[in-house]
């Protein structure tokens, strides 16, 4: 198990994304800098940017990726897509798993019903 999956567990499931910014001081001018957030997902961390420092002033955000030294780094688009199949596949299995329990539980359902109606009437 890697650090970040243990971080974002611990985290509730938040995970980490680095923003490049301008942080505009009125009378002072701005200053481009790059900033970390937690968010549930890429869209909530994005507008929690936007409304922070305003649309204009959010360049890129990338998804961030904590390594076992504790070094924060921006994942490749190799590195995401490779996440993405991952977290689609934990998802279609979890899916999977659903829906197999549902038809277990239909089956188990009429069994019950066939048995219910084949009982004597004087029980």
């Amino acid at each position: 198990m890697r650090a970040h999956e243990i971080t974002e567990g611990l985290n509730g499931g938040l995970k980490s994304f680095i923003a490049s910014v301008r942080v505009v001081v009125a009378g002072a001018g701005s200053v481009n800098g790059k900033v970390k957030i937690e968010a549930d997902s890429l869209n909530s961390a994005k507008y929690l940017l936007y409304r922070v420092y305003g649309r204009e002033n959010v360049f890129t955000i990338q998804h961030a990726l904590i390594e076992d030294d504790g070094v924060t780094k921006p994942l490749t688009p190799e590195e995401l897509q490779v996440k993405s199949l991952t977290d689609k596949s934990a998802q279609l299995k979890q899916q999977a798993k659903k829906t197999k329990s549902l038809q277990q539980l239909q089956k188990a359902q009429q069994k019950y019903a066939k048995v219910i109606t084949n009982l004597p009437s004087h029980l």
